[in-house]
């Protein structure tokens, strides 16, 4: 998955839209702005290539039989299923995110929901079933089935205590 929709990639995108017409109109007023006009391009080509990289850079999260890797920023982060020991959701780090909470090392890992293209509570109540119900995770090979199993269990939990 790929996100254009970053707030910063957004302004820089902007930036360099704009750059080069406004670095057109300082030119026209005289060599004393020569500085600023190069600040100006320079911002500019600095914008865009920064908003090229944040267009191709992929973000997103993967759950597979093998575990969850997620790309947020450049930083790539995979945890095997074994590693896994606990599944949150909430607001961490001033942000909604889920927390996955590293076994080996206690580590606490971030996935925030801009990373994501879904509804960030399908994604943590999909990890956490897979996480309780090991012998299920072949499912994940079939979105469908993966995301049925899932649904089905929500469904009986919710029966169950109301």
């Amino acid at each position: 998955m790929v996100s254009l929709g970053s707030p910063c990639c957004i302004f820089f995108g902007l930036l360099s839209i704009f750059s080069v017409p406004l670095a057109g109109e300082i030119m026209i007023d005289g060599a004393q702005d020569t500085v600023r006009t190069y600040g100006i391009l320079l911002g500019g080509l600095i914008g865009l290539g920064y908003s090229i990289r944040c267009g191709i850079t992929p973000f997103g999260i993967e759950i597979s039989p093998q575990g969850v890797r997620w790309q947020s920023w450049g930083k790539k982060t995979d945890i095997p299923w074994h590693d896994i020991h606990k599944v949150e959701l909430g607001i961490f780090k001033l942000s909604r995110s889920i927390l996955l909470r590293d076994r080996t090392t206690g580590a606490a890992h971030y996935i925030d929901i801009s990373t994501m293209g879904s509804d960030p509570t399908i994604i943590a109540e999909t990890i956490a079933y897979f996480l309780a119900h090991p012998k299920d995770r072949d499912a994940l090979e079939d979105p469908l089935t993966a995301l049925s199993l899932v649904i089905e269990t929500t469904k009986t939990r919710q029966v169950s205590t109301t």
